[in-house]
């Protein structure tokens, strides 16, 4: 089916159905304003989560003996709060069990084409908006960098990934030397300039897609470094240093310079199943302070 038959508000949806079920006719139905991608087993659903990217998974009843069968397969099909309807005939019980799980919604497989057209439509609105709300929550409000929360939850799961792996990572962090003296001397707004000028320069220029850079307290900035060693972090800091230094925003009132500079603080290690997940993030704060002791304005390890 050519994607140009659907809608700007088209969805993906992923069906978990058996192909003899009644449910066939219902997702022939949303087929019309939709793509749906067919499996017959939830086995053939979890491996299908990813590389179909759904906006919806549909559900059948008939795939499910009981609740009890229903509550042991929702863990394996909720992804990053990916919502999941139930489809087909199905007993009270379920439904309310269903619901009681978490489940969006249920659609009796009798139910006419456009109510269930537009179920599935409310459904995904319903998920649009709560993923923009989650988005906007995850970034810092000054610079539109990935705030603090955002860095706690990327810096746990890389750690797990690491140690799965068992493959290094790093963090960088660094903040603005002299920042307060900046805001004394220019005010308070050229301070907030500044911070959005160097973060939204360093994060386009020097990130790759699978690293994080955010915004980590005050002036304060950090990136995360999948799959890189120390050396690695390093060149990446000594660019940092370099692209801020080349700004050439005049500070007037720095003992450093005479134009604004960072102090850079680098780490990076293996992770180790005894180890804390936030061992890295003290490693780096721990550099970042000898950077600072060391005359600012310099990557410290």
């Amino acid at each position: 089916m050519s994607d140009s038959r659907f809608s700007a508000s088209a969805g993906n949806l992923l069906a978990v159905a058996h192909p003899s079920t009644t449910t066939q006719g219902l997702l022939d139905a949303l087929e019309e304003e939709h793509r749906v991608v067919r499996v017959a087993s939830i086995d053939a659903a979890a491996e299908a989560l990813h590389r179909e990217s759904p906006d919806l998974v549909l559900l059948d009843a008939a795939l499910l003996a009981d609740a009890a069968a229903l509550l042991a397969t929702l863990p394996r099909l909720h992804v990053q709060h990916l919502p999941l309807m139930l489809i087909g005939d199905a007993a009270h019980e379920l439904v309310e069990q269903s619901v009681e799980a978490g489940v969006a919604d249920w659609m009796p497989a009798d139910l006419p084409a456009p109510l269930a057209r537009r179920r599935v439509a409310i459904a995904l609105d319903l998920r649009y908006a709560q993923e923009l709300l989650r988005a906007q929550t995850l970034l810092d409000g000054l610079t539109g960098l990935a705030n603090r929360k955002r860095f706690d939850e990327f810096l746990q799961a890389a750690d797990g990934n690491a140690r799965r792996r068992k493959e290094p990572m790093a963090l960088i962090l660094f903040d603005v030397d002299e920042f307060a003296s900046y805001n004394e001397a220019l005010g308070s707004r050229a301070g907030d300039e500044v911070l959005l000028h160097i973060g939204r320069t360093l994060a386009s220029a020097r990130r790759r897609p699978f690293d994080l850079f955010a915004r980590f307290s005050g002036d304060c900035f950090a990136c995360v470094l999948p799959d890189t060693d120390l050396e690695g972090a390093r060149a990446v800091a000594e660019l940092f240093l370099a692209d801020v230094d080349a700004l050439q925003i005049d500070h007037p009132d720095s003992q450093v310079a005479s134009h604004v500079t960072i102090s850079v603080g680098i780490a990076a290690h293996v992770p180790q199943p005894a180890e804390h997940p936030l061992i890295l993030l003290e490693m780096a704060n721990q550099a970042l302070r000898r950077a600072k002791l060391a005359g600012r304005h310099v990557v410290s390890d």
